[in-house]
């Protein structure tokens, strides 16, 4: 496990990944940008080649006791901890082929931190604001309105915007993909099934996962009583 660092600021954080690794902040980067660190409820959400490496570049250190979750980490800048959830190419946080992309196209923006081209950044936005959440906010609504005009491309509802998605997975032959973390949404109810990667080990985990945590739900509950 990684001693703690103290970053001196973002600025020394980023500057030093660099220089390190190959690596992306996968959204909303324009508020640490224009803002700095994020709030208390906010995280920083990367994706990197090598999890392993990333982790011990940025002298992470585990936000939970679970020893093989490399999703979930911390760093000390300034005065307080940032969380950082670290994704890594063949997670299934996306199609591995497009993970690999996106990093591929990635570019240092305003010198501060490497994040992704337009296109990418638009539609694996939609991908988490669709796949990745139970139902799509009001704030990625209007954030995906504004990247769609961005774009030319014609959207309005979360139908609109699960039918472009899924046509440019199909051309650039991207699958929906169950992520490595069991314990991650992957919203497939609506999604063609044919676009879904039938991974068994991942499916298999996830049941177990929801069981464990159905059983500690019990239990919590009988201990009240």
């Amino acid at each position: 496990m990684n001693e703690v660092k103290h970053w001196d600021s973002l600025q020394s954080f980023f500057s030093y990944l660099n220089e390190k690794e190959e690596y992306l902040v996968l959204r909303n980067y324009e508020e640490l940008l224009d803002r700095g660190l994020p709030d208390i409820h906010s995280d920083i959400d990367v994706l990197c080649e090598d999890a392993d490496s990333f982790i011990d570049s940025a002298r992470a250190v585990p936000r939970t006791k679970n020893k093989k979750d490399r999703v979930h980490q911390k760093v000390l800048i300034g005065d307080k901890y940032v969380s950082l959830d670290v994704r890594y190419v063949g997670d299934g946080y996306y199609d591995k082929n497009w993970e690999a992309e996106m990093l591929n196209r990635r570019g240092l923006t305003d010198d501060f931190c490497y994040t992704m081209d337009k296109e990418n950044y638009f539609y694996s936005l939609m991908y988490h604001a669709i796949i990745q959440k139970h139902s799509i906010s009001d704030e990625y609504k209007a954030r995906l309105k504004r990247m769609s005009m961005d774009m030319g491309v014609s959207a309005d509802t979360e139908s609109d915007y699960l039918a472009i998605l899924q046509e440019y997975m199909r051309r650039k032959k991207y699958f929906f993909t169950y992520p490595n973390y069991p314990g991650g949404i992957a919203n497939f109810s609506k999604v063609d099934r044919t676009l879904i990667q039938v991974d068994i080990k991942r499916i298999l985990k996830r049941k177990i996962y929801r069981l464990k945590q159905t059983i500690k739900s019990l239990i919590r509950q009988w201990e009240k009583n």
